[in-house]
C-alpha cells in the first residue's frame, strides 16, 4: 500500500542513551494517575474502572476475547481477580481494533496527516511515522470516533507530567543538570513544536481543522510511550487496545506474566506465561531499556536497573574530546571496548599534532579512524538480540579479548617507556574528565539522597534514580583508571594510587571493584601483555 511505502523511507532513530539494538518491542507509559483523577474515573462499585469496561466491550463486539478474569483497578493496574492457568488467552484484540497508519490511511483525515507530513519528513524531529500516528490518535480522542472506547482508556493529560519535556526550566535545573539527558529533553521539548508547526504549515484542509498542539502533545505522548513495535502490519506500530494497560517489571529475579504475538489474521493474541494467582497483577517486561530512556519516554525510573549478569541497562553517553563514548557498567564484556575506544581517543590528540608528509593527518590518526570504528564494532557486540534476562554475553568475552590482541597487539603500545608514558598520561586526562563529569551534577551529595529517599516527590526519586545510576558508571571507570594506572606503576617501582569510596551499598561496591578488577585484567593482559 501507498501507506506502507511511506513509512519505510523514514526508520525510527537510535536514541542514545539506549543500546543500538533494543530487544523491547513495547513501549508504554505508565505514569501514576494523580488521585483525583483515579476518583473521578472510577464508579465506585465493583473497583473495575468504567473506562476498562466499555473497551472490553467494545472488543467482544468486534469478535475479540478479554478473559473474564481480567479487570482494571481505579488505580490503573489491571489484575485477575480469579486464578489463570498457565497458557489460558487473556486477550484477542482483532486487527480491527489496532490503532495504525493502515487505518488512519483508511479514513479522510489520516489521508491529509499523510500528504502533510510526506512533503515535511525530512525536516522533522521525531519519527514520521510517530507524528503520523500521533496526529491521527489526537483526531480520534473524541466522543464519536470510532476508537471513542479506547482513546476513554489512554491516561489522563496531566499523567504525562512526569516526562522532563514538560518540567519547568528550573526544574531541569535542579534535577538534570550534568545528565546528558538534559540536552536530549530540550531537543525533544523544542522538536515537538517544530513537528507541530511543520505539519500545520502544509495543513490545507479547510473542512478538517488540525487537532491543537496540546492533544498533538498527549497523542505524541501515548504513541511513544505505548505504541508495540511490529503489530501494525509491514513490522509497523500499533496501538493495541487493553495490552497496552499492562505495567512494566523488569530487574533481577522478575518474571512477566504474559507474551503477545500477531496472529495470522493480524489479531494480538496474549497468553500467560505463567499461572497467576487471584488478586496478582499482570505485567509485561519492556524489555532492556535504560533509566533515560525510561524517563524521557515513560515518566519513571528503576532504582536497580541491572540484569542477572550484573550488565546494567543503563548507558552514559560520556563527552569526551567533542565526541562521546558509551560507558556501561558490568562485566567486561560491556566495559572493556569503551573503556580502550576513550583511551585511545585521548592518545589520538597526541599523535594528531605529527602531520603526515601530504599534510593530511598522521599515519597514526588515520589508523585511529578506523580503531574507533572497531571499537564501535565491538561495543555491539555487547548488544541484546533478544528480550532475555542477560547472562549470555561471558562466553563471547574470550573472542573479544582475542580481538582486541588483533586491533592493539601489533601497534605495540606498551612495550617501550615512552608508549606507557602517553598511556599514563591518556588515563590521567580520562580520570580528570571522569572527575569532572561527575562535580557537574546539579543533584548530588545530600540532595541526591534526600531526593532517592520514598518520601521525595516523583520527579526528584526518579530523576535521581537516573543521576545515582550514571554516577555509579562514572564510579567503576574511575576505579578501572585508578587500578589500570596502579598496574602500570607498580612495574616501574611508583607509588600506586590511592584507593577510592565506591557509591553504593557495600554489596554494589564489591560488585563495582570486582568489575573494574576484571576490566583492568583484561586490560593488561592485551594492551600491556610484557607486564
Amino acid at each position: 500500500s501507498s501507506c506502507t511505502v511511506f513509512l519505510q523511507v523514514a526508520p525510527r532513530p537510535k536514541l542514545l542513551w539506549g543500546l543500538r539494538r533494543m530487544v523491547a518491542k513495547k513501549r508504554k507509559h505508565s505514569a501514576t494517575e494523580p488521585a483525583a483523577a483515579q476518583a473521578e474515573h472510577s464508579d465506585g462499585s465493583d473497583g473495575c474502572l468504567p473506562e476498562w469496561v466499555a473497551a472490553a466491550s467494545w472488543v467482544r463486539s468486534c469478535g475479540g476475547t478479554v478473559h473474564e478474569a481480567l479487570a482494571m483497578s481505579c488505580s490503573r493496574e489491571v489484575n485477575v481477580t480469579a486464578a489463570v492457568s498457565e497458557g489460558a488467552l487473556l486477550l484477542r484484540i482483532p486487527e480491527q481494533c489496532l490503532v495504525t497508519l493502515s487505518a488512519a490511511e483508511s479514513s479522510a483525515a489520516g489521508k491529509k496527516i499523510f500528504k502533510a507530513v510526506s512533503i515535511v519528513k525530512a525536516k522533522l524531529h521525531n519519527s514520521s511515522n510517530d507524528v503520523a500516528l500521533a496526529m491521527f490518535l489526537a483526531f480520534e480522542m473524541n466522543a464519536v470516533s470510532r476508537f471513542k472506547d479506547y482513546a476513554a482508556t489512554l491516561p489522563p493529560r496531566a499523567s504525562y507530567n512526569g516526562l522532563p519535556r514538560r518540567w519547568s526550566d528550573k526544574k531541569l535545573a535542579r534535577l538534570l543538570i550534568g545528565s546528558p539527558l538534559l540536552e536530549r529533553t530540550r531537543r525533544d521539548r523544542e522538536g515537538l513544536r517544530q513537528d507541530y508547526d511543520l505539519v500545520a504549515s502544509r495543513w490545507k484542509s479547510v473542512d478538517v481543522a488540525l487537532p491543537s498542539l496540546e492533544n498533538f502533545d498527549q497523542a505524541l505522548a501515548a504513541v511513544s510511550s505505548r505504541a508495540f513495535a511490529g503489530l501494525g502490519g509491514d513490522e509497523l506500530d500499533a496501538m493495541v487496545p487493553l495490552l497496552d494497560l499492562l505495567d512494566h517489571r523488569r530487574g533481577v529475579g522478575q518474571a512477566k506474566d504474559a507474551q503477545y504475538k500477531r496472529a495470522a489474521d493480524g489479531a494480538v493474541e496474549v497468553r500467560a506465561q505463567r499461572a497467576l494467582a487471584a488478586g496478582s497483577a499482570v505485567c509485561l517486561t519492556y524489555g532492556a531499556k535504560g533509566n533515560a530512556q525510561l524517563l524521557s519516554c515513560y515518566g519513571f525510573c528503576l532504582r536497580r536497573n541491572v540484569e542477572p549478569d550484573g550488565s546494567s541497562n543503563d548507558v552514559l553517553e560520556f563527552a569526551l574530546l567533542g565526541a562521546t563514548v558509551a560507558l556501561r557498567a558490568g562485566p567486561k564484556a560491556y566495559t572493556y571496548g569503551p573503556f580502550v575506544k576513550a583511551i585511545e581517543m585521548l592518545r589520538a590528540t597526541q599523535r594528531k599534532s605529527v602531520p603526515s608528509p601530504a599534510g593530511g593527518l598522521s599515519a597514526e590518526a588515520a589508523d585511529m579512524d578506523q580503531f574507533l570504528d572497531e571499537m564501535d564494532d565491538m561495543e555491539g557486540m555487547c548488544d541484546l538480540d533478544g528480550e532475555d534476562e542477560g547472562g549470555e554475553e561471558e562466553e563471547k568475552e574470550d573472542d573479544e579479548e582475542e580481538e582486541g590482541d588483533d586491533n592493539h597487539g601489533e601497534n605495540g603500545h606498551a612495550n617501550s617507556d615512552a608508549a606507557t608514558a602517553a598511556e599514563r598520561k591518556a588515563l590521567e586526562a580520562f580520570a580528570s574528565a571522569l572527575e569532572a563529569a561527575s562535580g557537574r551534577y546539579s543533584l548530588r551529595g545530600a540532595a541526591l539522597a534526600e531526593a532517592l529517599q520514598e518520601g521525595a516527590p516523583p520527579h526528584d526519586r526518579f530523576t535521581a534514580m537516573l543521576v545515582a545510576s550514571e554516577q555509579r558508571t562514572i564510579d567503576l571507570f574511575s576505579e578501572a583508571v585508578r587500578l589500570a594506572l596502579e598496574a602500570l606503576a607498580t612495574q616501574h617501582g611508583a607509588t600506586a594510587e590511592k584507593k577510592r569510596k565506591l557509591s553504593g551499598n557495600d554489596d554494589d561496591a564489591r560488585m563495582l571493584r570486582s568489575q573494574a578488577e576484571e576490566l583492568v585484567s583484561a586490560y593488561m593482559k592485551i594492551r600491556h601483555p610484557s607486564r
